[in-house]
């Protein structure tokens, strides 16, 4: 595990990609689950444990690169817009021109549940360990019509349920 993978950050908005962002991630998360699995720790502290778990899945965001649907990026084209893989979800209202985010949805490929819940069955928790599971996140643009058919539930494997809602995902 490489915890300086000799990226150097200089402003707020530099990308970081996950692969080096897990391994930040992973050291602070390692001290969260090891008193999450202390057989004297409290219910209400668990359930804290696991919103803040939940949090810090939710924004692995901000480490990855989007995924993009072949109908998100066609209905992009048609709106005069370049690739969809270099918008943010702040970028929905402004440069991708969906001011009500009706249009375009940012979602968790892996969803954050799928996340939360591999870091909580790691029983006896590595770096290592954590690190890769943390890897797993994955974002897609995707239209607000494919989002209806998808199951927001945990997604055991996110890619056949995708295909199954009918969602072509293109390729890099």
């Amino acid at each position: 595990m490489n915890m300086n993978p000799g990226i150097s950050l200089t402003a707020r908005d530099s990308f970081l990609p996950i692969d080096a962002a897990a391994d930040y991630l992973a050291g602070p998360i390692l001290e969260i689950l090891k008193q999450y699995h202390r057989s004297d720790c409290p219910e209400p502290i668990r359930a804290h444990y696991r919103t803040v778990l939940k949090w810090m899945a939710r924004d692995l965001e901000n480490f990855v690169l989007p995924m993009v649907s072949a109908a998100a990026q066609a209905r992009a084209d048609q709106m005069g817009l370049p690739g969809l893989r270099q918008f943010r979800w702040r970028d929905q209202p402004k440069k991708m021109k969906d001011l009500d985010r009706s249009i375009f949805h940012w979602e968790h490929y892996t969803p954050v549940s799928n996340i939360v819940d591999g870091l909580l069955k790691i029983k006896t928790p590595t770096l290592e360990a954590i690190a890769d599971i943390l890897k797993t996140a994955r974002i897609v643009w995707i239209l607000k019509v494919e989002n209806a058919r998808l199951s927001h539930r945990s997604r055991k494997d996110p890619a056949l349920d995708y295909r199954n809602a009918g969602i072509d995902i293109l390729s890099s």
